[in-house]
């Protein structure tokens, strides 16, 4: 039997769909050429990886007109969100990956 967390933690596992999650709930709904703007990836790889991210329900599409839309799931994802930034300390790893990046650490 395949462990269900395991799995979802594991779709969740690259960084790029974490940068994808990351850019939704920072921003909002948005379409494919936004995302790939903004994160400055091709189209059939984003669009990959949104579909992967919508077939597990972690975000949700919505047509409009001729776009289609994604957000995150507001139900179950963003509250897991919001629970993961209250959870989160910081470790001297953490501190350095945060560095790494130009970004400040929150302690």
């Amino acid at each position: 039997m395949v462990n269900r967390y395991y799995l979802f933690f594991e779709l969740l596992g690259t960084p790029l769909r974490m940068d994808i999650i990351e850019l939704l709930k920072n921003k909002g709904k948005l379409n494919v050429t936004e995302i790939c703007k903004e994160l400055d990836q091709e189209q059939s790889k984003i669009s990959h990886n949104l579909k992967k991210l919508q077939l597990c329900n972690v975000v949700k599409v919505k047509q409009e007109k001729n776009y289609r839309f994604y957000e995150l799931n507001e139900k179950t994802i963003i509250p897991l969100l919001d629970l993961i930034d209250k959870h989160s300390t910081c470790s001297c790893e953490t501190c350095r990956l945060l560095k790494h990046k130009n970004e400040k650490c929150s302690h």
